[in-house]
């Protein structure tokens, strides 16, 4: 009865937690494409240089965000970003220097991508294509109701014609490559309060079931 009882309340603790979670994930801000470019060029050598200055699209906040529709610029620092081909359509990507995002002052922070991928036979890529946590809120109206000062950031970009404009044309040569900045994604982490109470409700699931089946 008592390792009844026991499950039980493990099973609640661990979904309510669970559902804390996915609530937390559905506080999102979506971003349009728009004009903004990327451009990759070649270095004459294995790396490539991508830059784009300034993307700036509409930002439309989702959850505990939404109702709030405001221009969202991404600035890039002085110099350019180095890519690093890990093999199979995939790029390590180094910063050169601090870049910054401005949600018209609803959210302020820093970011960095760090990874790039292109997806084969789609004719997409994307920066942050892992997921990573990424961004770093510094401020803005609404960084309470982003829930945490971390998050990600993903960005997609168009590539046409994917047999024939794959960036990794460019390797050797000075060539450069134009492509349009078509959406992207900022969304906060979990919490670590919220993290940690899912890992205990699992871990005191799992040490029942562990008694149950020796016993």
């Amino acid at each position: 009865m008592r390792r009844a009882i026991f499950l039980a309340v493990a099973t609640i603790f661990t979904l309510t937690t669970m559902g804390s979670a996915v609530a937390n994930g559905q506080t999102s801000i979506g971003l349009a494409g728009g004009s903004s470019t990327v451009t990759f060029t070649g270095t004459g050598g294995a790396t490539l240089d991508m830059s784009f200055g300034t993307i700036s699209t509409t930002g439309t906040g989702l959850g505990a965000l939404s109702g709030n529709v405001a221009t969202f610029t991404i600035t890039q620092s002085a110099g350019v970003f180095t890519l690093t081909s890990l093999g199979s359509g995939r790029w390590s990507v180094t910063p050169p220097g601090m870049t910054t995002f401005n949600w018209s002052g609803l959210l302020t922070g820093t970011l960095a991508f760090i990874s790039f991928a292109q997806t084969a036979g789609s004719g997409a890529g994307n920066l942050n294509d892992l997921m990573q946590i990424n961004l770093t809120v510094t401020g803005g109206t609404l960084a309470g109701a982003f829930g945490t000062p971390m998050g990600t950031i993903t960005l997609t970009i168009n590539l046409p014609n994917m047999g024939t404009t794959n960036i990794s044309t460019l390797v050797g040569n000075t060539n450069s490559l134009a492509f349009n900045f078509t959406s992207g994604l900022v969304t906060p982490t979990p919490e670590p309060g919220s993290m940690l109470l899912l890992g205990t409700g699992l871990v005191a699931v799992g040490a029942f079931l562990r008694r149950r089946w020796l016993t």
